[in-house]
């Protein structure tokens, strides 16, 4: 198993709890050192939010944003220092801005900055345009006349749509500002569900993707055609561990792992 292809995948909005993250900030130096960064970009008291909530301000996407991201890059920074080599990144929604990072496309502290303005700019978009998601978890061809399984998303407006689409063009002058890099492991982003090399590219990509549609299901069956075998969902939650089991066929041979703690951590690598 150890020379099977491995995709990495960064949960996004609506995988954050109370107490998230607790044990790496308990046990590791490093992931203080990244969560004091974190709080010092964003300016939140970040650490104080996931541990004791409430959960309303911590669902409140200016303040989740730079939180669920400095989670995902906890967490990747662990799994890196363990010797894993993924062969794809992949990132659901927010999620995708830990690939970035992982993926050396941009560096950690722009990557915090980045999703802490565009938590900004999504809020005030909500506010002006009040909506919610509806995330479709299962819809088998065979079912499409019956009815849609669906799952109310722990998120506080209504993202990927049109009635955020005012946040594209600051969030596109922000990114100006900042350097992208060809990325060093490839990338399948949400709006092409392809990899993409040039990083011109990659800012036009990451800028539409605020109003676009998450093209998941289209990523997943890449990576089966690309022959991964080993999905590591890492941050908080199950929830893309649970989109793969809806998605990937029985018949398909591959092994899902999750993890959050360095616990959970330790025994995935037992097995891998």
């Amino acid at each position: 198993m150890a020379e099977q292809k491995i995709a990495v995948l960064f949960p996004g909005q609506g995988s954050q709890f109370l107490g998230m993250g607790k044990e790496f900030l308990e046990t590791d130096p490093e992931a203080r050192a990244l969560m004091g960064m974190a709080e010092k970009i964003s300016g939140f008291p970040l650490v104080r939010l996931c541990q004791d909530g409430p959960m309303e301000e911590l669902t409140r996407t200016v303040h989740l944003q730079p939180a669920m991201t400095v989670m995902n890059l906890i967490c990747w920074q662990a799994l890196a220092k363990a010797g894993v080599k993924p062969a794809f990144f992949a990132g659901h929604s927010l999620g995708e801005y830990g690939a970035l990072a992982a993926a050396g496309i941009v560096s950690p502290e722009d990557t915090l900055g980045l999703v802490t303005e565009r938590g900004r700019l999504m809020e005030r978009e909500a506010a002006a345009n009040p909506g919610g998601m509806q995330a479709v978890v299962k819809l088998p061809i065979e079912a499409v006349r019956g009815i849609v399984e669906s799952a109310t998303l722990k998120v506080s407006g209504a993202w990927h749509s049109e009635l955020i689409a005012g946040a594209v063009p600051d969030f596109e002058a922000a990114m100006a500002k900042v350097t992208f890099n060809a990325p060093a492991t490839p990338v399948l982003f949400n709006v092409t569900a392809a990899s993409e090399s040039d990083p011109a590219a990659i800012r036009q990509i990451m800028a539409r993707q605020i109003a676009s549609t998450v093209r998941w299901l289209e990523i997943v069956e890449r990576l089966m055609a690309e022959e991964v075998r080993v999905f590591i969902e890492v941050g908080p939650k199950t929830v893309l561990t649970g989109l793969l089991g809806k998605i990937i066929p029985p018949d398909y041979e591959h092994r899902c792992f999750q993890f959050d703690t360095p616990e959970g951590l330790a025994k995935m690598l037992e097995v891998l």
